[in-house]
């Protein structure tokens, strides 16, 4: 339960750092997504469209904000670093597919070599847990093209 309340604090928290217009929030590094499947980010799930990412930050704390370009669906995830051997050309969305599943899994941007990762939430890490048991070879991953804004 204190759990639960601390993270709608912070997601609250970086809710309100998106909508105030935070410098910030205004970074350049946003990509722009046409996502033919609906997926899931955290525990919620969203329906297939054209999605902008946007990275957030407070402080020391990283995070992605996912807005539906209709507007009506968003939601904000915290997020790892990955490291890529070398830099990336072009913007990439990259989703892990269980099935009839995907989660959202990494983030992107041209011309750096460091994206985001989103951590594995329980319903992921549930899809992962009945791949193994039905002995399958793994999650699939699905990589869309997404451009720069």
């Amino acid at each position: 339960m204190r759990k639960q309340f601390f993270r709608a604090f912070i997601m609250a928290g970086l809710l309100i750092t998106a909508a105030a217009g935070s410098a910030l929030a205004q970074s350049p590094e946003k990509v722009v997504v046409d996502v033919p499947f609906n997926f899931i980010v955290g525990d919620k799930t969203l329906a297939a469209g054209e999605y902008s990412v946007r990275n957030i930050s407070t402080g020391r704390t990283q995070a992605l904000l996912i807005r539906s370009a209709d507007g009506r669906s968003a939601y904000i995830t915290l997020t790892n670093p990955v490291q890529s051997s070398s830099v990336r050309k072009g913007a990439r969305v990259v989703f892990k597919q269980y099935g009839d599943r995907y989660f959202l899994s990494q983030v992107w941007t041209p011309g750096v070599d460091v994206g985001r990762a989103v951590p594995k939430a329980r319903l992921q890490r549930e899809a992962e847990s009945e791949e193994a048991r039905a002995a399958s070879a793994g999650p699939a991953t699905v990589t869309l093209t997404g451009r720069q804004q």
